[in-house]
């Protein structure tokens, strides 16, 4: 089973219609008054919050996963990250959650629709 977290800056507009914004961003739409993102910060910011994970390809690993263990696939969009956890459960998701939340973006959940802070 798989689970995505999707992150983005912005409220206003992006609090407005988070699915609407979602859909958009996920396929590759570039929506107003949502900010870029920074892929070095990114890069610091998981290197720095999931001390010991591996991030290489694309694909984030917590330290203890092998073979087809615990994984997240990760897409770096112009103006959105979004995490695809395959075999995670919640300590891997609030891991992935809690290392975004420094880089000030703003987690989505599109299993729900819900927008958090």
């Amino acid at each position: 089973m798989s689970y995505n977290l999707a992150f983005w800056k912005g409220h206003a507009v992006a609090d407005a219609d988070a699915e609407g914004v979602y859909l958009a961003l996920s396929s590759g739409e570039v929506v107003s008054g949502i900010p870029d993102v920074d892929a070095a910060a990114l890069d610091r910011a998981l290197r720095d919050g999931l001390a010991g994970w591996t991030w290489e390809s694309g694909v984030l690993t917590p330290p203890e996963s092998v073979d087809a263990g615990p994984r997240f696939e990760v897409t770096v969009g112009t103006q959105f990250v979004e995490f695809v956890g395959h075999g995670v459960d919640g300590e891997y998701l609030n891991a992935v959650i809690d290392a975004m939340r420094p880089f000030g973006f703003r987690l989505f959940d599109p299993q729900t629709g819900e927008r958090f802070d």
